[in-house]
């Protein structure tokens, strides 16, 4: 108990004399066009921060703690960019992002199954599926899985049901599709993840996942 009482009152002081600034920016596509509302995530030691570009691509993020930050874009029909940037103090730095298309392929027009999950590893868009019956409410930890592992909860192509009375944030869950065909494709993405990153990312993925 004294021990973690410690390291908080340590995690206390850096946080109140630690300094801050800014960062703002535009994010494009190839084609030199601004993308609207993709979601960007920056973590350093002390913060994790999640935005969404403006109408324009435009985006800021206030305050950063001051040093290195990781910037993670996110946005269906687009790469993940994975990047690093130095935050000065007291001021914005100028940061423009620049992502790459998505180039699907036909296989996954048919829905959910191993082909599909290959498909969507090779472009950089995997998923992992839920049951229909389990109502997975994406709290700020899913969303930093996401990012940090490049990877979707549920499929942006199948609706997303929302329940602001009695859960806040958004339920997403797989419809029109069998039981085997859903743990098909997570275990292709399952093992994807395991080769990719090893076992850490089972320690923080949501566990309502279908077959884990």
């Amino acid at each position: 108990m004294r021990t973690r009482y410690l390291i908080f009152l340590i995690f206390i002081y850096f946080s109140c004399n630690a300094q801050y600034g800014a960062i703002k920016g535009i994010v494009f596509d190839r084609t030199n066009t601004p993308i609207s509302f993709i979601e960007i995530l920056a973590i350093n030691e002390l913060q994790t921060e999640i935005v969404n570009s403006g109408l324009y691509g435009d985006f800021k993020i206030a305050p950063l703690a001051v040093g290195k930050n990781r910037i993670i874009t996110k946005c269906m029909g687009y790469k993940y960019l994975d990047t690093t940037v130095i935050v000065l103090p007291d001021s914005f730095t100028t940061l423009n992002l620049v992502v790459d298309n998505v180039k699907f392929g036909l296989s996954v027009l048919n829905g959910a199954n191993k082909v599909s999950a290959k498909e969507m590893i090779k472009c950089g868009q995997p998923a992992i599926y839920f049951y229909d019956s389990i109502n997975s409410v994406l709290i700020k930890e899913d969303q930093i899985f996401e990012f940090i592992y490049h990877i979707r909860y549920g499929n942006t192509w199948i609706p997303h049901i929302i329940d602001t009375i009695n859960k806040p944030g958004f339920i997403r869950c797989g419809y029109g599709m069998t039981d085997t065909k859903y743990r098909e494709y997570n275990e292709v993405v399952f093992k994807y993840l395991d080769e990719k990153y090893g076992d850490a990312w089972r320690r923080k993925v949501n566990p309502s996942a279908i077959g884990l």
